[in-house]
């Protein structure tokens, strides 16, 4: 059965037949709103609404063709108060409550000590179980503007951070509040332009109205809110894997190329990345396109790991026994091209949050690298960490890091997080006090090949030389994407990999067109489902505007 992004999400709709309004205005109100009732019913998501006489009426027919067809109540939630004059013209005692509690759901707030105070009971009530937010129509507007509730709620949507649609084609207090105050529309949170909210709002057809905005809904995240919480915090987490990079370089830069527009980097509230997972996360934070990550490995990978002939093979092999097998200088040199031609030298010139694990020889403990917690103490240099992250033992040298503190040698954070999913999450709900409900996490591999581990017949020593490095980093591997996907569940979590992986070596340039081709393949494939959940232009604000909790 295909998959449906709509099902289960709560669109709060506003508004009212406007003051004075035409025949035609009306029923052009009244078939939007049957037309919306429809659409939402056939999605399985849940319409909203604060039992206003105008929209009531046709809210219930759509509820009742729902209930005969189906058999079952329909995903439409009334909310009434008890007090005379609540819904504008009509009284408590007239709405129909046995009909709403047979074909739809009846939400009763109770009286506050005043009209406005129950008022603000229904709005808040509402808000707090909306995961969106659509207006159209609205009354007051060109009678008593402190009186209209559009606005009011608009505002209250907003505030909580829901996404938002205005119907202003329609007229009435929606169009009236936008006409005054045109800024709104960069701050309806919806992943459109001003200009697409602009036209959309504006159009008077309605079928092709409904139909942007539920196309668009269908690429927002809101499905895994929780009443009243605010909004998903997205993380992003490469692995490691040498030269394998290419392949999570490819799948980065497919996505960026084939959805206009779209950046990986304003799409994640915390990158974090292993080795050449690191490279790319900080070459993503400092603003780097993807395309040009990609460049980096097809360009360089073969002066990093200079590999050209079987003796040059034989000797390399030889001379990692007893020190490094690559030096680090073309490494560096490239990475510093990279990174600060951006004019960007810290983590703190990251445009969003960084995480970097790394391993401290000097004081033998694990060792995270990341953009500042308070969005003012200094960072270390990009370069430097992204050596220490990737100075994998045997491999490289260990790398000298200035943190400020006092200088120390790091070797490659995949020691012990080569997928930093656990690392990341710790990090989101421990300094930076995230919920973990309201974290989503896209894990992405490196098209490594999983050996198979032979028990040697030697359980010694000699016996387990050649098997025990596989088996711990498998088992570390194995053992954190079942830990990640056990706390976030499979709505928040997602991992994408080579289903069919070949690719064993770290240092084999000779692997890139292969690991470029397939990366770019399951980019395709799995693209329809990143940009739903991932890279749906919902941007993330900036780390630095974060409020208190997460600095």
């Amino acid at each position: 059965m295909p998959h449906n992004p709509l099902s289960g999400i709560r669109l709060w709709l506003s508004g009212s037949v406007p003051d004075g309004a035409s025949s035609d205005l009306r029923e052009r109100i009244e078939r939007c709103t049957r037309l919306l009732a429809e659409k939402a019913f056939s999605l399985n998501a849940t319409l909203l609404h604060g039992s206003h006489p105008s929209l009531t009426p046709t809210l219930l027919a759509a509820a009742r063709a729902y209930h005969k067809q189906s058999g079952a109540r329909a995903p439409l939630h009334l909310f009434v108060a008890p007090y005379r004059g609540i819904t504008a013209g009509s009284t408590y005692e007239d709405i129909p409550f046995q009909e709403i509690r047979e074909v739809a759901t009846l939400h009763e707030i109770p009286p506050g000590p005043s009209p406005e105070a129950t008022l603000d009971r229904l709005r808040n009530s509402l808000a707090s179980h909306a995961d969106a937010f659509l207006a159209l129509g609205g009354k007051w507007w060109q009678t008593n503007q402190a009186r209209a509730g559009v606005p009011r709620e608009f505002e209250l949507a907003a505030s909580r951070g829901l996404p938002a649609f205005l119907l202003a084609g329609l007229s009435g207090a929606t169009a009236g509040y936008l006409d005054e105050y045109p800024e709104i529309l960069r701050s309806l949170r919806n992943g459109l332009s001003p200009a697409a909210n602009r036209q959309l709002c504006e159009t008077t057809d309605i079928p092709g109205l409904l139909a942007g905005i539920f196309a668009q809904l269908a690429l927002l995240p809101f499905r895994w809110r929780e009443p009243g919480e605010d909004e998903p915090f997205r993380i992003l987490c490469l692995d490691g894997g040498g030269v394998r990079g290419a392949f999570t370089a490819a799948l980065l830069a497919q996505w960026e190329a084939s959805l206009p527009g779209v950046r990986i980097v304003d799409h994640f509230d915390l990158i974090a990345g292993t080795s050449t997972g690191g490279i790319l996360a900080i070459g993503l934070g400092l603003g780097l396109p993807a395309q040009n990550l990609l460049a980096f490995y097809r360009d360089h990978a073969a002066a990093i790991f200079p590999v050209t002939s079987l003796s040059q093979k034989v000797w390399r092999n030889l001379r990692q026994l007893v020190t490094a097998k690559f030096g680090v200088e073309e490494l560096e040199r490239q990475l510093a091209l990279a990174y600060e031609s951006l004019g960007a030298t810290t983590l703190a010139d990251s445009h969003t949050r960084l995480l970097i694990p790394s391993y401290n020889l000097t004081a033998n403990a694990v060792t995270l690298y990341r953009t500042p917690l308070d969005g003012k103490q200094g960072a270390p240099r990009s370069v430097a960490v992204a050596r220490a992250t990737s100075a994998a033992p045997t491999y490289f040298p260990a790398a000298v890091v200035d943190d400020r503190v006092a200088p120390h040698e790091a070797v490659d954070g995949g020691v012990w997080a080569n997928c930093p999913a656990l690392a990341a999450i710790a990090e989101a709900v421990g300094p930076l006090r995230i919920p973990l409900r309201r974290i989503q996490l896209l894990s992405l591999g490196t098209a490594g090949f999983s050996p198979v581990i032979d028990p040697p017949a030697d359980a010694g020593v000699s016996g387990w030389a050649g098997s025990a490095a596989n088996l711990f980093l498998q088992s570390q591997m194995q053992a954190t994407l079942h830990h990640a996907a056990q706390l976030l569940g499979p709505d928040a979590f997602l991992r994408i990999d080579d289903p069919q992986p070949t690719v064993e070596d770290l240092d084999d340039p000779q692997k890139l067109p292969y690991l470029i081709s397939r990366g770019q393949q399951c980019a395709d494939s799995h693209r329809d489902l990143v940009q739903r959940r991932f890279l749906n232009g919902h941007r993330v604000r900036s780390w630095r505007e974060a409020p208190a909790a997460e600095q």
